[in-house]
């Protein structure tokens, strides 16, 4: 036996039979967009919370970003960031440490390029 296709036909906007094909489209859409902003944000704030559960559970990471902060002008940010010695600034890091250098390196039998190399001051 065959089967008949169905035909569906537009129906006027807030007609007594129901919604129309295109309202019920456009709501299956919206659904969809807002179904899909609520998982990027439960995904944001899933890693935020990882991210603020980690930092609190180290005791030590918290007194040192609490501790002693340095203000910094532009001028001496700008110099930092450039690897140079910024004018005004009389701090030297003890005990902590301290970016060495930089990797540069970009070879098939090696790659060290944006590594960050620590060493401890005293």
């Amino acid at each position: 036996m065959k089967q008949q296709p169905v035909i569906l036909r537009p129906q006027a906007e807030g007609s007594p039979e129901g919604p129309s094909s295109r309202e019920v489209l456009r709501s299956a859409q919206d659904d969809k967009k807002r179904s899909r902003v609520r998982a990027d944000l439960r995904g944001i704030y899933i890693i935020w919370y990882r991210d603020v559960l980690r930092f609190w559970r180290d005791r030590a990471r918290v007194a040192s970003a609490l501790g002693q902060p340095i203000d910094l002008s532009r001028q001496q940010y700008e110099a930092l960031h450039d690897g140079n010695e910024p004018a005004g600034l009389d701090y030297r890091p003890r005990r902590e440490f301290t970016i060495a250098r930089v990797g540069t390196t970009y070879q098939s039998a090696f790659q060290d390029l944006g590594v960050e190399y620590y060493e401890y001051a005293l």
